[in-house]
């Protein structure tokens, strides 16, 4: 074992140089006091996460569309909607807004996420609201087919500055 000093080259001075690897104490440099440095924060490594609230649910059924009757989806099996559970919700928001802090930013597609219904998005702003903090900035989008706009939907969206992305698409 390589060591850059041993007790026996403090006890005595030796005589000739030290052997290679070997310092006697008043050979090495000083302890200076180095001033305590401070650590900045974690610099964000996610800004956005893009989420599938209704997974490929859709109600056009597009006969281009990628999602449409593939042999790979995981889903083909389950019938009815795929929504995600308040649960999963929750903890989403939780931990997006904790490591996306001080801007967090939302992507909602699908499929179609407005299946999940208006009052999943009164959730998602609520848990937005609950999560954050004073200075916290939040966005969301949503892409959609535009189908499900209605005044309730509108008036929503106004109201938090939801982005819209209306894809233009049919059967």
């Amino acid at each position: 074992m390589v060591r850059n000093w041993d007790r026996e080259s403090l006890a005595a001075p030796p005589t000739s140089r030290p052997s290679r690897g070997r310092r006697m104490a008043s050979q090495l440099a000083p302890v200076t006091s180095q001033p305590q440095r401070t650590v900045s924060p974690p610099r964000r490594v996610i800004s956005s996460i893009l989420v599938k609230p209704a997974s490929a649910d859709c109600n056009l059924h597009c006969t281009y569309c990628f999602y449409h009757d593939r042999p790979t989806d995981p889903y083909a099996q389950v019938r009815g909607r795929h929504v995600m559970d308040d649960a999963t919700l929750r903890a989403l928001i939780r931990e997006g807004m904790r490591i996306m802090a001080p801007a967090s930013t939302f992507g909602w597609q699908g499929g179609e996420p407005m299946l999940t219904g208006i009052d999943f998005f009164r959730r998602v702003v609520q848990y937005q609201q609950q999560y954050g903090h004073s200075g916290h900035s939040v966005s969301n989008g949503v892409q959609t087919n535009g189908t499900l706009i209605d005044d309730e939907w509108a008036r929503l969206f106004a109201q938090y500055r939801f982005l819209l992305g209306v894809s233009l698409d049919g059967p």
